[in-house]
């Protein structure tokens, strides 16, 4: 199957496709949560507070790189928000497989 085969499929699957992710998503957010829902509760503000932080910052480090590289407004805008984007998947992976490795010790 070539790539331009694959995105029709894809293309053509679009709605059931979004679903399936932020369902998967969701999911496994929710098992996260569930696992250990008191101390999810109990840590909820502060790290609230610091994943904003770090987001807040992964932003402002991509707004600076597209000033750095004379990027327009447009794509200023779309690395500020691919910068965040990216660095919030870093976290997530971080945080899951940190609640895994406890949970094998």
């Amino acid at each position: 199957m070539g790539a331009a085969s694959l995105a029709a499929w894809a293309e053509a699957r679009r709605p059931l496709l979004q679903w399936v992710s932020v369902a998967g998503i969701a999911a496994l957010l929710s098992a996260v949560i569930f696992r250990d829902a008191q101390g999810f509760a109990s840590q909820f503000a502060s790290t609230a507070a610091l994943a904003a932080t770090f987001i807040l910052m992964s932003m402002l480090v991509g707004w600076a790189v597209g000033g750095l590289v004379g990027a327009s407004r447009r794509d200023r805008f779309t690395l500020t928000a691919e910068f965040a984007t990216r660095k919030l998947a870093v976290a997530t992976a971080v945080a899951i497989g940190g609640a895994v490795v406890e949970s094998t010790l």
